[in-house]
């Protein structure tokens, strides 16, 4: 993880990038699929470091899909849906 620089004042602002699926295979290993509310969770990390939240961007790469593999095409659909 890359090093955090407190910011002196609320005046600063912020932009968090949530890579949707890291957290997400974080949450199954770690939390038993908690469901997250992503703009409490990035408000709540500006917060703790004293600056004013920008944004928030979330992204989700699509997955690996090898021809003619029903798993890999049934997750694809999903992740497509989403």
């Amino acid at each position: 993880m890359g090093t955090v620089k407190m910011a002196n004042s609320i005046n600063e602002k912020c932009a968090i990038f949530i890579d949707g699926a890291y957290l997400k295979k974080i949450e199954i290993n770690n939390f038993n699929r908690i469901k997250l509310d992503y703009l409490k969770l990035s408000e709540k990390i500006c917060l703790d470091l004293n600056l004013t939240r920008l944004r928030t961007y979330f992204y989700y790469c699509m997955p690996i899909v090898r021809p003619n593999n029903k798993s890999d095409l049934d997750r694809e659909s999903k992740v497509q849906k989403f």
